[in-house]
């Protein structure tokens, strides 16, 4: 399934909020089986708390903190061996992409672990002209 697949699918139904969110994620898909598949490497998961074989990821979902409710938006493969892309030009395509959605602030979640996330690393920054919150917990944002 492409991202724009997936896009198009769920942009009917998302419910914004003023108070809405974009969170950049980004994962590994464990492969540690899979020695055929071209986009397996070995990474850093932060879920295996080590080096294992697998596909990384860059997720982008919508989060309405008012409902509760989130919608997984976008999507992209990390693989800069391929495209030469870094997780932050994957960010900065799909805030095009998305640029329908109107969100108090984006985000990124790092889980802390040993190797920290691509992704912004202040507290609070400002990235592409956005303000930028991170948190290491508590998915989706807490009401305030």
């Amino acid at each position: 399934m492409t991202a724009r697949i997936i896009w198009e699918h769920v942009k009917g139904d998302i419910i914004q909020s003023p108070r809405g969110c974009i969170v950049f994620d980004d994962s590994v898909l464990d492969e540690n089986y899979s020695h055929k598949i071209e986009l397996v490497k070995l990474q850093y998961s932060g879920n295996a708390h080590g080096l294992i074989n697998g596909i990384g990821m860059v997720n982008c979902l919508y989060v309405n903190p008012d409902s509760g409710q989130y919608w997984i938006v976008d999507y992209r493969i990390y693989d800069p061996d391929k495209d030469g892309k870094t997780k932050l030009d994957h960010v900065r395509e799909m805030l095009i992409a998305r640029n329908r959605l109107d969100p108090h602030a984006k985000c990124s979640h790092s889980s802390g672990g040993k190797q920290q996330s691509s992704f912004p690393r202040r507290r609070e920054s400002s990235v592409f002209g956005y303000s930028w919150m991170h948190r290491k917990s508590g998915f989706p944002p807490s009401r305030e």
